[in-house]
């Protein structure tokens, strides 16, 4: 039986424990990056911010420069492979597509899970991309509000 002390402790422990947050997209160049890039910025706790796509291709130059008008630079990482990807243990996996979603459901078990479909908009239309900008700092800052707070 754990002790009221021992009980205090534990949650202490918990609550400094560094978080690990996967996002996951078909191809890792426009979704995933944004997402992570604003749970970056909006996260309140000790959290590590990764980025991974199923078939992963270079961050698209338009979301790149869409993340400078936020004064943000790529602070979140990247990973590239599925050995890679199996080696961390996540606290919260969230997926951008159908395809992610099923990949997710199918490659983790123990994490807590979340599945938003963001709609790829076309990315030669500057307001498409900026509409969609919008939409993701909506949706993570909420996220982060519940899950990635400074109580967490």
């Amino acid at each position: 039986m754990e002790t009221i002390l021992e009980g205090i402790i534990n949650k202490v422990v918990y609550i400094c424990r560094v978080k690990k947050v996967l996002v996951v997209c078909d191809t890792n160049s426009i979704l995933s990056p944004l997402a992570a890039a604003y749970i970056d910025r909006f996260k309140k706790c000790k959290a590590e911010v990764y980025s991974f796509g199923i078939d992963a291709k270079p961050i698209n130059g338009a979301v790149i420069e869409l993340l400078k008008e936020d004064t943000i630079t790529q602070e979140f990482n990247i990973i590239y492979s599925l050995s890679e990807l199996h080696s961390y243990e996540f606290d919260y996996i969230i997926s951008l597509s159908a395809n992610a979603n099923t990949f997710i459901e199918k490659e983790f078990k123990a994490a807590l899970k979340f599945n938003y479909n963001f709609k790829i908009p076309d990315i030669e239309i500057k307001e498409s991309l900026t509409d969609l900008r919008s939409d993701i700092k909506q949706y993570f800052e909420r996220f982060c509000k519940m899950y990635l707070n400074e109580y967490q």
